[in-house]
């Protein structure tokens, strides 16, 4: 089975790095992996050290496509319709780059019989249709799916809908984004089936059957426990050592994308200490967050928005060599990442929608170290965040749309007892430890070998 995706194994990101250690671990069978890099379709084949160049995409294309992405689909998957902005020549490019792909693809498969795909995300959402229905497809995707589609908009949410629905197997993070896609295929294209019970769509008139697969992408808890796992003295000779305060603070490790709740977060921030003044030099704030999609307007004026905020927070409450927020827009590795992650008091997670969010995940398997101690730190996660349908009765609650209460909630996470944190803290580590990422993978793949056994 081959793997498309529109990043490749070197992209930022938690779901990149996922699928290399799957691609890597060979869990795709000695396939291929396609990707875009460089302005160009590269392939890399497991056991090779630099990828193929396969073709130059036409950068009016690429850049259409991109725009299309980000300024229309994005917003309006994530159901913050304030921000959508279309533009008809940038869908027709969007159209464009999968034709491209697809026109590739079906010349490959011709030349090496490759008919299994494994595709990801919003970006590839017309390649399913465009390779046709002798093509076996198990396509995954990592965003929300929205529960608000307006009129004007469903045009263009059905052909994408048509399109993955020539897939095999169609995956979501959530019960909830499975259950808004099959309401829309009930809503709005009356040539399909939907069985409700057991999670089917049927093309009436290609008798083609897909099925809708509910899997949380998991993480490899032991890597990032290893990697949190370093002695001390280690810690010190890091170069990373030198960012860590060596007061307590509290973490975020996100992209300035207006989805992420970076907005409300610096607002409770001024919150905490103007109801908590006694923290004061005793507590600071760690974000960690780069600029994301520069040269788009919605996306650098929230990055704006949200360092100037930052500044005027700082203005108001530092003193002496002391500031309440320190952001840090350098990014680093995973060993890196696992020490902020193992040494914060707090992670917190407020995103306004998000897909699911690894980061969350990362921190809890960091932790590892300071439970067994029996001093870990905890999560303050919102509702907003898709794997808060997994983990969310055992974190601190915080309401998104409420600066003032995600102060509060800092507060009570601070004045929690280390025995409330260890008990809440162990049944995270126990649930995010059983549901890895090769479980995730595992029940995409036996979903789909189910469906093309039934087929035959």
């Amino acid at each position: 089975m081959d793997m498309v995706s529109y990043r490749g194994p070197i992209a930022p990101g938690g779901v990149s790095s996922a699928l290399a250690q799957l691609f890597f671990a060979n869990y795709f069978e000695s396939g291929k992996w396609w990707y875009i890099q460089d302005n160009s379709l590269q392939t890399l084949l497991n056991g090779e050290q630099k990828p193929a160049h396969v073709k130059d995409l036409n950068l009016n294309i690429l850049n259409g496509h991109y725009r299309y992405c980000n300024e229309y689909l994005w917003p309006l998957v994530h159901d913050l319709h304030e921000f959508i902005e279309f533009n008809q020549a940038d869908y027709h490019y969007y159209a464009e780059f999968n034709q491209f792909l697809a026109n590739e693809f079906l010349k490959l498969s011709q030349k090496l019989s490759t008919t299994k795909w494994f595709i990801h995300d919003y970006q590839l959402a017309y390649l399913p249709k465009l390779l046709g229905k002798d093509h076996k497809i198990i396509y995954f995707w990592h965003i929300p799916w929205p529960y608000n589609i307006t009129s004007e908009n469903c045009p263009n949410i059905q052909t994408i809908v048509q399109s993955l629905l020539y897939s095999y197997v169609i995956g979501f993070h959530t019960q909830e984004y499975a259950h808004n896609f099959l309401d829309f295929v009930y809503n709005h294209l009356p040539e399909c089936q939907v069985d409700f019970e057991h999670f089917t769509v049927t093309i009436k008139n290609l008798s083609h059957t897909t099925k809708i697969v509910v899997a949380p992408l998991g993480i490899d808890f032991k890597a990032w426990e290893k990697l949190s796992s370093i002695p001390e003295t280690e810690i010190a000779n890091l170069s990373v050592n030198k960012f860590i305060p060596k007061i307590p603070y509290i973490l975020s490790v996100d992209r300035a994308d207006y989805t992420k709740g970076l907005y409300q977060r610096i607002q409770a921030i001024q919150y905490f200490f103007e109801n908590y003044p006694e923290f004061i030099e005793k507590l600071t704030f760690i974000q960690l967050s780069g600029k994301t999609r520069p040269g788009l307007k919605a996306f650098d004026n929230y990055f704006a928005k949200c360092k100037n905020l930052c500044s005027l927070v700082n203005s108001c409450w530092g003193k002496n060599n002391w500031q309440p927020i320190t952001w840090i827009e350098q990014s680093f590795t995973a060993n890196e990442l696992a020490i902020w992650y193992r040494k914060a008091n707090i992670m917190l997670v407020n995103p306004v929608r998000d897909g699911l969010n690894l980061t969350a995940k990362e921190y809890i398997a960091c932790q590892t170290i300071p439970l067994k101690t029996g001093n870990p730190g905890m999560l303050n996660l919102s509702s907003g965040a898709g794997t808060f349908t997994e983990i969310g009765k055992y974190t601190m609650f915080t309401n998104f749309m409420d600066p003032q209460q995600i102060a509060q909630s800092i507060y009570e996470c601070l004045k929690m007892t280390k025995k409330e944190r260890a008990i809440r803290m162990d049944f995270l580590s126990e649930q995010i430890a059983s549901s890895n990422l090769i479980d995730w993978w595992l029940l995409l793949k036996n979903n789909f070998e189910k469906l093309e056994i039934a087929k035959k």
